[in-house]
């Protein structure tokens, strides 16, 4: 059976009160937030978090690399009304603007319908 998927799943997230688009990608470890994306809301914080990496590079699912990895940093997310905290990885180059990654739903004990094309997050996350 051939898996025929017309569209990739992106909910349309908050991040320290900018609208943005996020791809829910369960088969990435870690959610990652472009540079790009970064560099407009680290502002909006009173305290934005960052820590800088030295030598990081993501790889993609077949094994490439495809970014450096500038650091990582505390997301301050609002989806539907609901406020999640969240590490993520600041990329340069990301081809996303946000990046919603398997330990995210693990923090936040979703749901994931395939059928439906939907998630329930259970839960806030607080880091």
């Amino acid at each position: 059976m051939r898996n025929n998927v017309t569209h990739l799943p992106e909910i349309e997230v908050q991040v320290f009160s900018l609208d943005t688009p996020a791809l829910a990608d369960t088969g990435s470890t870690s959610s990652a937030i472009s540079n790009d994306l970064w560099e407009q809301v680290k502002d909006r914080t009173p305290r934005p978090v960052f820590l800088k990496a030295n030598n990081l590079k993501v790889t993609s699912a077949f094994g490439k690399k495809i970014a450096s990895v500038l650091g990582q940093t505390l997301l301050e997310l609002t989806i539907n009304g609901q406020k999640y905290d969240t590490l993520g990885l600041t990329i340069q180059g990301l081809n996303r603007p946000l990046i919603l990654g398997s330990q995210f739903f693990f923090e936040t004990a979703a749901m994931l319908d395939y059928s439906m094309c939907m998630f329930t997050l259970q839960k806030p996350v607080k880091v």
